[in-house]
């Protein structure tokens, strides 16, 4: 991505506008894989993904604790068909040390990234947690938003009505248009600089 075309993307983010980042290219992220804190990158780290899941997540939001197990199941259930599942830790309160115990204690079987600062989370306007974003083969944004309805702030259905994120993942695998591109997030709110 060129530096004029990455700002341009920055400040379509910064921007406010309300469906960022849908279309945002992401082969320029690099952040600390947690467990390691070696540099993670996500072009490198996902080549061969026919999808990718960018999990935005933390240790203490009880709607992200609720939906961590079904990540885990996700990816198990769509791995075959290529996809990947990432987390990334960008609120202020987890430290690199708190966010690999934690990826640790809830048995995630996958990389967690720590995004210090909330700098990524800022530029692909991520406000709530937990935000999920589906990446197709190339590495652009095709859907934002929630994972499914079953668990938000005073909600705690026994099954989801709506499953967004797994609808997204059948329609980029599928080399379609995703058909809700983008929906609210309603977890905990996420403070970013």
């Amino acid at each position: 991505m060129t530096s004029a075309l990455l700002a341009t993307f920055i400040s379509f983010a910064i921007s406010g506008d309300s469906k960022a980042p849908l279309g945002a290219h992401l082969a320029e992220l690099v952040l600390p894989e947690a467990v390691t804190g070696k540099p993670w990158n996500l072009a490198t780290e996902m080549r061969g993904a026919k999808a990718t899941v960018l999990a935005f997540i933390d240790s203490a939001c009880p709607v992200c604790q609720n939906h961590l197990a079904g990540l885990n199941r996700l990816k198990a259930d769509f791995a075959e068909k290529g996809l990947k599942v990432v987390g990334v830790y960008s609120h202020p309160g987890d430290t690199i040390a708190e966010v690999a115990d934690h990826a640790r204690k809830m048995k995630l079987g996958f990389p967690v990234l720590r995004d210090d600062g909330g700098k990524w989370a800022h530029r692909l306007a991520v406000d709530r947690i937990p935000c999920v974003l589906v990446l197709d083969q190339g590495l652009i944004v095709r859907y934002r938003g929630r994972i499914d309805d079953q668990y938000a702030p005073g909600v705690a259905r026994a099954k989801p009505t709506r499953r967004d994120l797994r609808e997204a993942i059948d329609e980029v695998l599928g080399n379609k248009a995703v058909s809700t591109p983008w929906t609210e997030t309603l977890g905990c709110l996420l403070s970013n600089p």
